[in-house]
């Protein structure tokens, strides 16, 4: 996109151990999309977006699973070997199942030495 951003895509699909004992296989299909963007040498922003979908769970009550995530992060570099950054994330599950729905949102913020 230009030296001051980048967009990454991944994709999987595959079978995973399951979630329930009782189920005997699962598939699942992950995609996310990744977005960095540099404002200046010092200030960098990502945006992630991640989706879930899972089947082949037996257990009752559970069927196909989908989950979401979208997280934004701000870093500030505080010269070449230290830096501050802050994040908000959310997070749920927007399967059809009541039992299995939910939402969370997370913040986070920190300090990162980098050697």
């Amino acid at each position: 996109l230009g030296r001051k951003s980048a967009l990454d895509w991944t994709m999987s699909y595959g079978l995973e151990e399951p979630d329930s004992a009782s189920a005997t296989s699962q598939t699942t299909f992950r995609t996310g999309l990744r977005f960095s963007y540099g404002w200046t040498a010092r200030i960098w922003s990502n945006l992630t977006v991640d989706y879930t979908h899972r089947n082949g769970q037996t257990s009752p009550g559970i069927g196909d699973q989908d989950t979401y995530d979208v997280a934004l992060a701000l870093r500030y570099a505080l010269g070449s070997r230290y830096d501050v950054h802050a994040g908000l994330q959310f997070s749920g599950d927007v399967s059809n199942s009541s039992a299995q729905k939910y939402s969370r949102q997370e913040y986070s913020a920190g300090f990162s030495v980098h050697f």
